[in-house]
């Protein structure tokens, strides 16, 4: 893999991928706003989708060629890594669907007080509370929640 990534022909493929993406990016935008200036908001927001059709898209190519006869002509490393990786996702969604209320809800609290999003942080904090209120651990939780933002 090292060897190609210094060859000739792999900066030549990298650079066009990156133009096309370019290219792809511009498109949305005008599509989305035609010539007009984007707000900071609206930059963002074109990114994520960008980001997430670009993941999308190379994940129904690669499954259209690994699960097509193209298989044979790959290195066994690619199918066994993709093989691996599409278990793992099927194993993080069907997690996250077992998520009890009171787990998500404490999920959710704990990742709000992380970016300190104290609204929705304590949002979960009262669902979870309110879920099960004899919860005396997620009461003494939610205790220094207030006296840490001064609620």
């Amino acid at each position: 893999m090292t060897e190609f990534t210094q060859l000739p022909k792999y900066l030549e493929l990298r650079d066009r991928l990156k133009q096309a993406i370019f290219r792809l990016g511009s498109e949305m935008i005008k599509k989305k706003t035609g010539y007009q200036p984007l707000s900071s908001a609206q930059k963002s927001q074109i990114k994520a989708e960008l980001y997430i059709f670009l993941q999308t898209k190379m994940k129904t190519c690669l499954q259209e060629a690994i699960l097509s006869s193209q298989r044979n002509s790959l290195h066994s490393d690619i199918v066994n890594q993709f093989e691996s990786i599409s278990g793992a996702r099927e194993d993080r969604q069907f997690e996250s669907y077992s998520e009890t209320k009171e787990k998500k809800f404490d999920r959710l609290a704990r990742e709000f007080d992380t970016v300190r999003d104290v609204e929705n942080a304590e949002r979960n904090f009262v669902n979870h509370l309110v879920e099960n209120p004899h919860d005396e651990k997620k009461w003494e939780e939610f205790a220094q929640f207030c006296l840490r933002y001064g609620l």
